[in-house]
């Protein structure tokens, strides 16, 4: 986790389709790493936002947010993060995802795992 962090995606689906399941999510973080739209970006960071907002609205979601944020980086500032969420680039997010495929992912599946793939030939998309 040296320079990307721990990233989880999530997905669910039924059993039969786990295959093209993990497909589709595969080519969407590829799709990512090439490239966010302006239109992409702006959702993306309008759902950042909303969840600060929302995180913040009651007491007990304040008291969680300055506890991780105190943790992550020493203070708590709602406005700076709501500006570093601002201040994004769509060149950033593909970089960042570019850069996490390198790692080797870890796959954790729950329920009927008949149709899943294993998770070195997951790997193998991204080597």
């Amino acid at each position: 986790y040296k320079s990307t962090g721990l990233v989880g995606l999530m997905a669910s689906g039924v059993p039969s389709k786990g295959a093209a399941l993990v497909d589709a999510v595969c080519k969407k973080v590829e799709a990512v790493a090439k490239g966010v739209s302006d239109a992409q970006l702006a959702h993306a960071k309008a759902l950042a936002l909303g969840e600060l907002k929302a995180s913040t609205a009651s007491t007990s979601g304040l008291i969680s947010s300055i506890g991780a944020q105190v943790l992550l980086t020493g203070k708590f500032n709602a406005a700076e993060s709501a500006a570093a969420i601002q201040a994004v680039t769509a060149a950033e997010v593909s970089s960042y995802v570019a850069s996490m495929l390198k790692a080797s992912p870890s796959l954790a599946a729950y329920g009927s795992l008949a149709g899943l793939p294993r998770v070195d030939a997951v790997a193998k998309r991204f080597a």
